[in-house]
């Protein structure tokens, strides 16, 4: 299925190109709203908001593949470059597989690592009793909890049903 593309942002006061991303749906304008993340990216961003510039992305290509758009945005990272490397980009990682992955040193299948792999009867056990220790998982419930989810169910037994299916 193709519907990711690749966006560049430029710098409205430079010129330079400061951002090379990959996305689908609202991605590329997702940054223009970030007002929390502490990325290099992200600050440069709101500097240049707050100067009174509206920096849009230009998308550099469209209709792409996952793995594709992958590719594009690496290649033009690394035409550009990154500041750490002497170029104008303030991208964390050179693309591809996004910072995370590249930090971990894994590469990238196209599937999430774990995704498919059974729990071992240990594994289960450790997760359970991490989950227990810090509070996430047999934490007790007050009464004023237990008494809205129970009207919380009875709500839904009255509009579903007793089974609660939507039929």
């Amino acid at each position: 299925m193709s519907e990711f593309y690749v966006y560049l942002y430029t710098d409205p006061t430079t010129g330079d190109p400061m951002y090379v991303g990959k996305g689908k749906d609202s991605r590329a304008l997702s940054h223009k709203f970030d007002k929390r993340s502490k990325s290099h990216f992200h600050r440069r961003l709101r500097k240049v908001q707050s100067a009174g510039f509206d920096p849009m992305p230009e998308y550099i290509a469209t209709g792409c593949t996952n793995l594709g758009a992958y590719a594009i945005e690496k290649f033009w990272i690394a035409v550009y470059g990154r500041t750490i490397d002497g170029g104008t980009l303030l991208n964390m990682s050179d693309g591809g597989i996004g910072w995370a992955s590249a930090r971990r040193g894994k590469a990238y299948t196209g599937q999430h690592p774990l995704k498919g792999i059974p729990l071992t009867k240990e594994a289960i056990e450790k997760r359970t009793e991490s989950r227990r220790k810090n509070g996430g998982f047999g934490k007790p419930l007050s009464q004023q909890a237990k008494d809205n989810i129970k009207a919380s169910w009875a709500k839904r037994r009255l509009k579903y049903g007793q089974s609660g299916d939507n039929k």
